[in-house]
């Protein structure tokens, strides 16, 4: 006999899914409420237990105060501000004349300090003391031959003099030809050859005058020539002088830009320096400091 298992087992009773979720939902949402109710309660719990400081009540102090006399001022007034130190000027020392710088001083090197006149460089002078030698024996010869002129001019001045003067006889031996002419005492052939005789005086009068203006000419045209010659060996004593590179002033020297044995044409910087005897001070001042120094420049 077969009997019916299906009838016979035990029913169990489960929760439905509907059932499930609305348990799962309601506990998703009473968690974080009850941990920020337990967490304010504790808050508040904690604070309850803190002390408070004690304040300690401020007692008043009196001021220190000085009190002086109201005096009117008298001097400059003294200003702390920043600024920027610069020198009262900088000069680039160039060399006046080309050439191989033939040796450069020790001290002439940046950062050194230099007195004024203090050698710094020199350029090599072979052929300026050649050109100046030159010029010397030039200037020798215009001076001889200018005063050879002179010694000429001077003699023609004298040669002129003894011309005029038989001129002046050969006039008067004319005019008593003529006298005598006339009471029929000489010929008329030794009046001409007197007459001939005064005209040759006269000519030769007039010749050395020519002559002496051409002198004198001469002369001007030689001395303007040595004059000439004198400028140029001035000149080059100059720039054999110049071959000789000198500290112009006392400063620090802030720059170099040349070596032995390079070669440098005449303008070519050689080293820089500051003058150090005076500076200028570039600073901002504030309104109040402007107007106190136009309140006692205006005072």
């Amino acid at each position: 006999m077969k009997q019916d298992l299906t009838a016979q087992s035990p029913r169990v009773n489960r929760p439905s899914p509907s059932t499930t979720s609305v348990l799962g939902e309601t506990a998703r949402i009473v968690a974080p409420i009850g941990v920020l109710v337990i967490g304010v309660v504790l808050f508040l719990a904690l604070r309850s237990m803190k002390e408070s400081p004690e304040q300690e009540r401020e007692r008043d102090v009196a001021p220190l105060v000085e009190t002086i006399v109201v005096a009117p001022h008298s001097g400059g007034l003294s200003f702390l501000v920043d600024g920027v130190v610069v020198p009262f000027r900088e000069i680039d020392l160039a060399a006046e004349v080309s050439g191989r710088i033939a040796r450069r001083a020790g001290i002439c090197r940046a950062g050194n300090y230099v007195e004024q006149g203090t050698p710094l460089i020199k350029i090599d002078d072979r052929d300026y003391k050649l050109e100046l030698e030159r010029l010397k024996r030039e200037l020798a010869q215009a001076s001889v031959a200018l005063e050879e002129l002179n010694v000429e001019a001077s003699n023609t001045q004298e040669l002129i003099a003894v011309a005029k003067q038989q001129h002046e006889l050969q006039h008067r031996d004319l005019k008593r030809q003529q006298q005598l002419a006339n009471r029929k005492i000489v010929t008329d052939s030794e009046l001409e050859q007197t007459k001939r005789d005064e005209l040759a005086a006269l000519n030769t009068v007039m010749t050395l005058e020519n002559q002496w203006q051409l002198l004198r000419t001469r002369r001007a045209r030689l001395a303007s020539a040595r004059d000439l010659w004198q400028s140029q060996l001035e000149k080059a004593q100059l720039d054999l002088d110049r071959t000789n590179v000198a500290a112009p002033i006392s400063g620090v020297i802030i720059r170099e830009m040349i070596e032995e044995d390079s070669y440098v044409q005449k303008g070519t910087s050689l080293v820089r320096i500051e003058d150090t005897s005076a500076v200028e001070v570039k600073c901002n001042l504030r309104m109040e400091d402007l107007y106190w120094l136009w309140a006692q420049e205006n005072g």
